[in-house]
């Protein structure tokens, strides 16, 4: 979440410059790319299931919601002035949203009418940033495992595998901190760490010795675990319990 953050302010700083500049075309240039490269391709994927799973008052999906929030009405601001009709549709429904929700903070009738949001410097974060980069380009290895596993028919979909980390590196001193967050940031099942030792590289496989919880469509091993929901894994049980 800080890390779409800090990407975010880059956008705002990059495309308010373009847009000063007359560079329209590097303007929307940025925000086609953040579209794709940021959102789509990487934080809604690995978004989805604390989203979809997770209690409606979970801290993490919270978190999640609000970084949406803020790239939305982002968004809408840097894109009026070339979509503009578009644009002021979208303005509106935020502002029915705000209003069913029963918003403190009211937005203007129109985009046209509000600022472009200045970048947020307390969302930058260089050493994130650098820590990200290395996650993503493991990231990267692991889809492309991911996907050589489905063409060869050993996988139907990515949480259907186990990514097993092998060997050191600066890789693996990134990746350990994050051990319960790895999962969820490569849209697999599990992820396991094998004693250090020899070149960095990650591996993919089928996960093995595991059911799939019919919730979150994880394959794990405490599926069934609790008596009274023979079909759910243990974190599912635990986020009904508290919904």
């Amino acid at each position: 979440d800080r890390f779409l953050l800090h990407r975010l302010s880059i956008l705002t700083e990059e495309t308010r410059r373009a847009y000063t500049e007359f560079r329209y075309r590097d303007a929307i240039r940025h925000v086609v790319d953040f579209c794709n490269l940021d959102l789509s391709s990487f934080y809604l994927d690995a978004c989805k299931d604390k989203l979809y799973t997770l209690a409606v008052d979970a801290p993490e999906r919270r978190a999640a919601q609000t970084v949406m929030h803020a790239c939305l009405e982002t968004l809408i601001s840097l894109t009026a002035p070339v979509l503009s009709f578009t644009a002021e549709e979208a303005w509106a429904e935020l502002r029915r949203m705000h209003g069913e929700l029963g918003s403190s903070r009211k937005l203007p009738e129109s985009v046209f009418l509000s600022l472009i949001p200045a970048p947020q410097a307390r969302w930058r974060d260089a050493a994130l940033a650098e820590r990200w980069g290395v996650l993503q380009s493991v990231r990267a290895a692991v889809l492309k495992g991911i996907e050589a596993q489905r063409n060869a028919k050993a996988l139907r979909s990515s949480l259907e595998a186990k990514v097993l980390v092998k060997g050191d590196g600066p890789e693996r001193k990134v990746l350990e901190p994050l051990r319960e967050r790895l999962a969820e940031i490569f849209m697999v099942s599990q992820v396991e760490f094998a004693p250090g030792g020899g070149s960095f590289e990650v591996a993919v496989e089928a996960a093995a010795g595991v059911k799939k919880c019919g919730r979150c469509w994880r394959w794990l091993s405490d599926v069934g675990a609790d008596v009274g929901h023979p079909e759910l894994c243990a974190r599912c049980v635990k986020q009904l319990a508290s919904a």
